[in-house]
């Protein structure tokens, strides 16, 4: 609040000494512009990609996550034919077939 009431009284006493050495209306150009120069330097500097290192370490760890969870998700996927089937020679297919399916996701 008190840095509002402070921008706002520095403009009014720049447009009070700038209209002494020129007119009103022309204070009042001269003051818009410094104040839209100013007003482009800020936005440059905002909008500038800083580069945050720990954003980027939590970045890194989030896909290591997330790749070893679909790693454990295609081993679990690969391992349940041979699990759930009563005959050995169905749980290996099962299991080969599902290694494919798994293998043709992965490569998308």
């Amino acid at each position: 609040m008190f840095g509002l009431m402070l921008i706002i009284m520095l403009h009014v006493a720049a447009l009070v000494w700038l209209s002494r050495g020129q007119g009103g209306v022309v204070a009042a150009l001269i003051l818009g512009a410094v104040d839209l120069v100013l007003a482009g330097l800020l936005g440059w500097l905002a909008a500038r990609h800083a580069v945050d290192p720990i954003a980027e370490e939590a970045e890194r760890v989030r896909d290591d996550a997330l790749r070893q969870v679909g790693d454990q998700t295609a081993r679990v996927a690969m391992m349940a034919p041979l699990l759930r089937s009563s005959s050995a020679k169905k749980g290996l297919i099962g299991a080969a077939l599902t290694a494919a399916v798994v293998g043709l996701i992965a490569r998308r």
